[in-house]
């Protein structure tokens, strides 16, 4: 298993694309819902800026170092669905891809203001 390497397209399998660690910087603030992500992936169309999304999967079965700020008695906010994770957590890059958004067939604004943009996906594991 390796990591696309972003100037060939291609998978790598000599080690240089394996998943490696890394650690978030401070507090990780994520969301179980889309259109959060989404909104906060928004930046200016100036062919500089590339919106990101984070696409995090945790091993939760026993518990995970967060807080699930997804209840009006924690958050002002709860319809966002907010995650809290630990300061400097720990994750494992799983994969990086990009996608050129085509056309988009809803009115919905949030996601017009996707089309014809190219949106970068990194895919994260939070183990333990």
């Amino acid at each position: 298993m390796g990591l696309k390497n972003a100037a060939t397209g291609e998978i790598e399998t000599d080690g240089h694309g394996k998943p490696g660690a890394v650690h978030m910087q401070g507090i990780a603030c994520a969301s179980d819902n889309l259109r959060v992500a989404l909104k906060q992936a928004q930046c200016p169309k100036d062919g500089e800026h590339v919106p990101v999304v984070f696409v995090i999967s945790l091993q939760n079965y026993g518990n995970f170092s967060g807080f699930r700020a997804n209840s009006e008695l924690y958050s002002a906010h709860a319809n966002e669905q907010e995650i809290l994770l630990k300061e400097g957590a720990q994750m494992w890059v799983m994969k990086v891809d990009s996608y050129q958004v085509e056309d988009v067939t809803t009115s919905d604004s949030l996601y017009q203001a996707y089309a014809g943009q190219v949106v970068t996906f990194i895919h994260l594991c939070k183990l333990g």
